[in-house]
């Protein structure tokens, strides 16, 4: 016997929701937040580092050239991935 109640895919030519906007608008928007907040205090904070090294060069040196990157590069990820996540949520994933 069939099952009735099964939730039929939704059409590939149907705009998503403002549900689908709402979290997508709102992953973007943490993001952003987060790089600005690292991008702006890592460099500021990394002159405090200077006494520490780490292979003879100087942390704050590295963490003020290499983090910012490494955090950006690592954020892009994650941000890609939930994309993902509400894209499969609202049947988008194709």
């Amino acid at each position: 016997m069939k099952d009735t109640k099964s939730a039929a895919a939704p059409a590939s030519n149907v705009p998503p929701g403002p549900s689908y906007w709402r979290r997508t608008r709102r992953a973007a928007w943490l993001a952003a937040a987060l790089w600005a907040v690292v991008a702006l205090l890592l460099p500021l904070v990394a002159q405090q580092l200077e006494v520490l090294a780490i292979l003879g060069i100087p942390f704050g040196f590295y963490l003020g050239e290499q983090g910012v990157l490494i955090f950006t590069a690592l954020l892009l990820l994650l941000l890609v991935r939930r994309q993902g996540r509400i894209d499969a949520d609202h049947g988008l994933d194709g």
